[in-house]
Order: C-alpha cells, then structure tokens, then sequence
C-alpha cells in the first residue's frame, strides 16, 4: 500500500515538471518541426517509427544549437485535432513552423519525407532536410 501511495505522489508531482520542462525547450526555440503520426498497420512493421527516427536524428544533429524542436502528433488524439485540421496533416506529414513574433512561416518537408520513402537514400534525404530548414532559419 505504500508503495502504490508513494508512487502516486511522485506521478503527481513529476509529471507536471516533464511536461513544464517540454514547454520551455518549446519556447526557447527559433523553430519547431512537427512529424504528425497515425496508428496504422504499417506502424505495427515500424515503418512510421524508422522514419520518425530518421527526421528527428536529422532535426537533433544539425539543429541543436539552433534551437529547432522536434515533436510528434498523434493524429487520433483529441487535444492535437486543431493542429491536424490547421496544417491539413495525414499520417507521416512533416511541417516546419517558424514563428517570429504573430508571424508564422510554414513549411511542408512532407515531399522529401515521401522521396526518401520511396528512394531510401538517406544522404540525400539528410542533405535536403538541412537544406529546407536553413533555408527557412
């Protein structure tokens, strides 16, 4: 029993902290890259993860020290619908969003994610994606 206590507690009061800590390293950065991901059969063969993998090794590697975030949208859930119908998102859309002020630059990386499935040429998937970002950095 009071392991079951201690363990709610410390949910209670770690949780809160993770998600305060994701926040700000949202605000700290120039910019955000936005993977939307669906629960689809190809997931179950982990398509969707390798390729989420490869857009965030990109985005974490070259992108650090320029503040650029890489987050995941679950389509299916409620709370990210708004973002979904916004940036008009299908599975393993991928949005690069600057915002400068009330201003907002959108980009869609989607067509070099879909190459890079098709091609599988990760050099060249990596070299556009540096590309595309500093383009809009």
């Amino acid at each position: 029993m009071k392991k079951r206590t201690l363990i709610l507690l410390m949910s209670i009061f770690l949780l809160p902290s993770i998600a305060f800590a994701q926040d700000a390293k949202l605000k700290k950065s120039k910019a955000e890259v936005l993977y939307f991901k669906d629960r689809l059969p190809c997931c179950k063969g982990r398509a969707c993860n390798l390729l989420q993998s490869d857009v965030d090794s990109v985005v974490t590697k070259n992108f650090a020290d320029k503040k650029v975030a890489f987050r995941v949208i679950y389509m299916t859930v409620p709370e990210n619908k708004e973002l979904v119908e916004k940036y008009k998102a299908k599975s393993q859309t991928v949005v690069l969003i600057k915002k400068k002020r009330k201003k907002e630059t959108v980009v869609d990386l989607t067509p070099i994610v879909k190459s890079y499935q098709s091609h599988r040429d990760k050099a060249k998937f990596e070299t556009e994606m540096k590309a595309k970002i500093k383009e809009v950095l």
